[in-house]
């Protein structure tokens, strides 16, 4: 099975029947490495199989913190197993591609588009 984003060339093969999903249900604290670098937690708080949401907060330096609601999905792209999620905020949309998908921790990259989007590695961890 195939899933596609609409607007977007990102491919998304459906993740291995029979393989176990990755509980990521919790609270991830981590940065996402851009310039300056961004302090930022990710509460996922509902996994429905392969698809996820939540909240991604971001605390910039000398600037109040911002929310947003984050929705993903695990599949499989590029031969690796990831979780794509996105956070739409009004003057924004940020993509993250997480490849790393261990217990205690997620990393990958991050792509801003709109007001200030820059590209950048992720890193986070559960608390």
């Amino acid at each position: 099975m195939l899933s596609a984003t609409a607007g977007c060339q990102i491919v998304l093969w459906s993740w291995p029947p029979g393989e176990p999903v990755p509980d990521v249900v919790g609270t991830w604290e981590g940065t996402w490495m851009i310039t300056p670098p961004l302090p930022m937690r990710v509460i996922i708080t509902d996994q429905n199989g392969i698809r996820v949401s939540g909240i991604v907060s971001y605390e910039p330096p000398s600037r109040p913190a911002t929310s947003t609601g984050v929705t993903g999905q695990f599949g499989v792209r590029n031969g690796r197993r990831v979780l794509l999620l996105e956070a739409a905020g009004l003057d924004r949309i940020d993509d993250f591609e997480l490849t790393t998908l261990e217990a205690d921790r997620l990393a990958g990259a991050g792509t801003g588009r709109g007001l200030g989007g820059q590209p950048g590695p992720v890193a986070l961890r559960r608390r």
